[in-house]
């Protein structure tokens, strides 16, 4: 019955937090993310996401609250290039060009409390940690902010 009681609290709490604040940028994010996991829009969660949720063999996130966002965590780029160009370029737009460029990575955990229904059907609560990571760019009098992306979920 905990789980029970520990899912309804979830589902209270996304309903409240909906209808009274505005969703952050994480919320969005995920929000998103899982809509297009749950309809195998692969074209979508491969423009947000680095990784994927399978509800065949994960489940589906069917409502989710942000129960604690950690601290941004700063890098320099170093080596593959691509992990940087998820962030900066539009998806279906030419990638951006870093030649002499400075390209710093940032990531952070995002923690939710998640309702998610398994492929047998059966819903239960589970606590996820997501990943999302971003890149900045500077150089040449330019300052340019990558899209947060899913790089990460366990």
């Amino acid at each position: 019955m905990r789980g029970a009681s520990r899912l309804a609290a979830v589902c209270c709490c996304s309903v409240v937090s909906v209808a009274c604040v505005p969703a952050t940028a994480e919320e969005q994010l995920l929000s998103k993310f899982f809509q297009a996991a749950r309809t195998l829009d692969r074209s979508i969660t491969t423009s947000l996401a680095s990784v994927g949720f399978n509800p065949r063999t994960e489940g589906s996130v069917q409502v989710f609250q942000v129960a604690a966002i950690g601290p941004e965590q700063r890098r320099a780029l170093s080596g593959d290039r691509a992990e940087a160009m998820t962030s900066l370029t539009t998806p279906g737009e030419p990638d951006v060009e870093l030649a002499g460029l400075v390209v710093e990575m940032i990531a952070k955990e995002v923690t939710i409390e998640a309702a998610v229904r398994a492929p047998d059907g059966t819903t239960s609560s589970r606590t996820m940690v997501v990943t999302l990571q971003r890149s900045v760019v500077t150089g040449g009098g330019l300052r340019r902010e990558g899209r947060w992306v899913i790089t990460g979920l366990r």
